[in-house]
């Protein structure tokens, strides 16, 4: 796969022009290249695997009663970026897991409603 990008017609173009382009070419040439990439018959295989592998996935869990469409969405919240670059092996709670009423909301407690 990986030379069929150059024969769907992207060519190389760092040697033809000198390092100091503006930063619209560079968008536009990149914008030109992504296009042709999308329109790759490979492309279009892989985006189709993966809607079919992600249709099933959601097929299964519905048929197994893991998946509840009526259910609020459940807040999974990163530490700041800062905090993983740092300490990898933190224990810190993010902003989203400190409330424990929210977290027992979308367990499917009883949150008074």
């Amino acid at each position: 796969m990986g030379g069929s990008l150059y024969s769907a017609g992207v060519t190389e173009v760092t040697k033809q022009q000198p390092q100091t382009q503006k930063p619209t070419v560079k968008r536009e040439r990149q914008l030109n290249v992504q296009e042709t990439i999308r329109r790759l018959p490979e492309f279009c295989d892989v985006t189709e695997e993966v809607l079919l592998n992600t249709l099933q996935n959601l097929m299964m869990e519905a048929f197994l009663g893991e998946l509840v469409l009526t259910a609020r969405p459940r807040i999974i919240a990163l530490p700041p970026v800062s905090a993983r670059r740092n300490s990898c092996g933190s224990r810190r709670l993010s902003r989203g897991g400190a409330d424990p009423d929210r977290s027992r909301e979308t367990r499917g407690g009883s949150s008074g409603s």
